[in-house]
């Protein structure tokens, strides 16, 4: 309560009585439409309390580091407004870096920040703030005020910040003022949030490539980097808009601190980039542009020259020298990184000389860095698929390679079948020896029969094996580069890299391991079909065997005829239990089952035509005593006089060359004879047309071991 009766007393000494009887200079406003007029004649008191004199004369547009005004003050000046303005009403146009109260004659017309309980500065940036004198007489402005703590630190030598400065104009003018500035702004406002959310995009998905895959570093530094761009943006916002808190002290130095980041995270990005290694003049660029902070701090002019010309320039000499290091070790796509961040360079140095246009030549700066990267990653993922189109190309080479072999093993075959019935009528007499060469001779086509099937294999698996090779290639290439970086880590006796390089190199390993591992199994599935015995019984997973043999007879046709085309399905019951069966028989049954069917429908592709889908299915379901396989197909089917001779030896459809006759004779016994179980054909008439016109149905005993 007697603070409140002080404020009383010194608001009364203040605007009224024997305070206005002093002598005291009056600003008269006389302007109609004229703008940015300074207000003359004020006066400041020292202390919160007016009680008393103690006014004296003082320019409110002082620094406020050049003084010492601690706790709140008072600032006040007499106005008259000339009978020239007629109805028109003034109006200020401040600007201020402290917290303040405004009255006029007594009366709060406007708060800037905050008093109490602790001073909060605000910067008004210009805005008006209309006086409502509509008389002739004098009119006593005063300001309460305070200055703000822990600030003066921040700001950049060589900027003044007023206490209180003000302008007086009409009302219309300083709001049109306002306006024009405003629009004026808006564009530079706009194009730095799109840039903003430009480089956040780019942020996102650079560090998310990293994440997948933290080897390739250059795009963690470029991740940093357009993030830094995030920043530069959202200080450039702030900047045109304006910032109505202590942080406005601070721009200045922000820009350029965050500037002098961008550099850095440019340059160690096309360092990453090229792999280049020799960081010696990187770390004395580093030095050189704190040296140039530095000097910023201590003296303003020289040290913006420092920052935002020399480090730059110098910076940019620098990716220079290291893209024609690059482009001389025949590294494609360097010159665009280069002339991207050359470009940058060039046009953040000029954007400062073009005027109202220089946030646009700012802008296409900022754009110039990630178009440069954009096109070198792009030809980067070029020249990776070039070369997996070589790979692929050698592949294809090595696969026509087998496919001629094994066609000149099935002529090979079928030669000696022909021969062997020649033999057999002519030697009709020797029945008994040529009984005991018969069986001689067909247990040698049983074998060439398993061979050959193991050449239909061979595509196939040249398809599942060759990812893991890959990867074990890679990783080996990737260790070996590891281990060379560890060398060099351990001459320079940094353990704890080294250590981090260590276990790097034992995930590389522990990866080559898996998948050597896998093209291991690969191996020892081909070694076990390609047995002469039929081997012994197993616990088996019938759907996984299925599947396994279901895409080495489709990639192993593929991989023959380039025009063979068809579909498949699968329907496998998750409930199957595991059953002892000899693995690989099993695997030759399902192998000629599966490849009989694409045949069909690959026959039926050429005289059906154009509207004829080929289509292959696999299904497994669980009986009451067995396991069920069917293998249907929408092919052309088997005539009902050809089903009684389908599983007789020797007996084919197939055009000569193109197959022995003895699949389904081997699978028929592999089925009834080793396994006790039992395979058929169904029916055509029988099939659900919409599953095909061909099923084998092959059951096999779970209860056996």
């Amino acid at each position: 309560m007697k603070i409140f009766s002080i404020l009383l007393v010194g608001l009364s000494t203040l605007f009224g009585g024997s305070s206005f009887a002093q002598a005291r200079p009056v600003f008269d406003i006389k302007i109609v439409g004229q703008q940015d007029t300074l207000i003359r004649g004020w006066q400041l008191h020292k202390g919160d309390s007016l009680a008393g004199a103690g006014w004296v004369g003082f320019n409110p547009s002082t620094d406020i580091k050049g003084i010492d005004l601690p706790g709140v003050n008072w600032l006040r000046v007499t106005l008259r407004k000339d009978s020239a303005m007629g109805d028109t009403l003034p109006a200020l146009l401040c600007r201020q870096f402290v917290a303040s109260e405004v009255y006029l004659d007594g009366k709060l017309i406007a708060v800037y920040g905050a008093l109490r309980p602790n001073v909060v500065a605000y910067t008004p940036h210009d805005e008006p703030l209309v006086l409502r004198i509509r008389d002739y007489r004098p009119h006593v402005l005063a300001v309460r005020f305070a200055l703000p703590a822990g600030v003066l630190g921040f700001r950049s030598p060589g900027t003044v910040f007023p206490v209180f400065e003000a302008s007086v104009s009409t009302e219309r003018a300083a709001f049109a003022e306002k306006e024009d500035e405003a629009r004026e702004n808006f564009p530079k406002g706009v194009m730095f949030l799109v840039f903003a959310g430009i480089f956040l995009i780019l942020t996102i998905v650079h560090l998310a490539t990293y994440g997948w895959y933290t080897r390739h570093k250059a795009h963690l530094y470029y991740g940093l980097s357009t993030l830094v761009g995030v920043y530069v943006s959202f200080l450039n916002y702030w900047g045109t808009v304006g910032i109505h808190s202590p942080l406005v002290y601070q721009w200045g130095h922000m820009i350029a601190l965050t500037l002098q980041l961008t550099i850095f995270t440019f340059t160690f990005t096309v360092y990453a980039l090229f792999g280049y290694r020799d960081r010696k003049t990187y770390w004395f660029l580093i030095s050189f542009s704190l040296f140039a902070m530095l000097i910023l701090w201590l003296k303003f002019d020289y040290g913006l020259f420092l920052a935002f010309v020399v480090v730059p320039l110098v910076n940019t000499v620098e990716t220079v020298r290291v893209g024609i290091w690059a482009r001389r070790r025949n590294l494609p796509g360097a010159w665009f990184v280069v002339s991207g961040i050359c470009a940058f360079f060039i046009l953040l140095s000029v954007s400062s000389f073009c005027g109202r246009y220089g946030y646009m030549v700012l802008g296409l700066a900022e754009l110039c860095f990630p178009v440069g990267m954009a096109v070198f990653l792009a030809i980067q993922s070029a020249t990776t698929n070039r070369t997996l189109v070589d790979k692929l190309a050698e592949v294809s080479e090595l696969s026509a390679r087998n496919l001629a072999q094994e066609r000149e093993k099935q002529q090979l075959l079928a030669n000696q079948n022909l021969e062997l019935e020649q033999q057999v009528r002519a030697r009709t007499a020797e029945l008994s020896t040529s009984l005991d060469h018969l069986k001689q001779t067909q247990a040698q086509l049983i074998q060439s029969e398993k061979m050959a099937s193991l050449g239909e294999l061979t595509a196939g698996i040249a398809h599942e094996i060759q990812n893991p090779l890959n990867f074990v290639n890679n990783f080996a290439e990737v260790s070996k580069e590891l281990m060379e970086e560890l060398n060099e880590e351990l001459v320079k006796g940094d353990v704890a890299e080294a250590r981090v390089i260590s276990l790097d190199v034992i995930q590389n390993l522990e990866k080559i391991n898996h998948h050597g591992r896998r093209a291991d199994n690969i191996v020892k599935s081909m070694m076990q079909h390609s047995r002469t015995s039929e081997g012994e019984r197993e616990l088996t997973n019938i759907n996984e065997l299925a599947g396994e043999y279901l895409k080495l007879s489709y990639h192993g046709l593929r991989a023959r005829d380039k025009l063979f085309n068809a579909g498949y399905q699968t329907d496998f019951d998750a409930a199957l239990p595991a059953i002892w069966v000899v693995k690989q028989g099993i695997g030759r049954v399902l192998l000629n089952l599966l490849n009989n069917a694409f045949y069909a429908v690959q026959q039926q592709t050429e005289l059906a035509g154009n509207g004829y889908e080929p289509m292959v299915w696999l299904r497994t379901k669980l009986g009451t005593d067995a396991v069920e396989i069917r293998v249907s197909d929408n092919g052309s089917g088997i005539s009902p006089e050809l089903r009684n001779k389908i599983f007789q030896p020797f007996f084919t459809t197939k055009a000569t060359g193109e197959g022995t006759g003895l699949g389904l004779s081997l699978s028929y016994d592999i089925i009834t004879k080793v396994h006790g179980g039992s395979i058929e054909l169904v029916d055509s008439s029988l099939v659900n047309p919409a599953l095909g016109n061909t099923e084998f149905l092959v059951r096999l005993p779970f209860a056996l071991r």
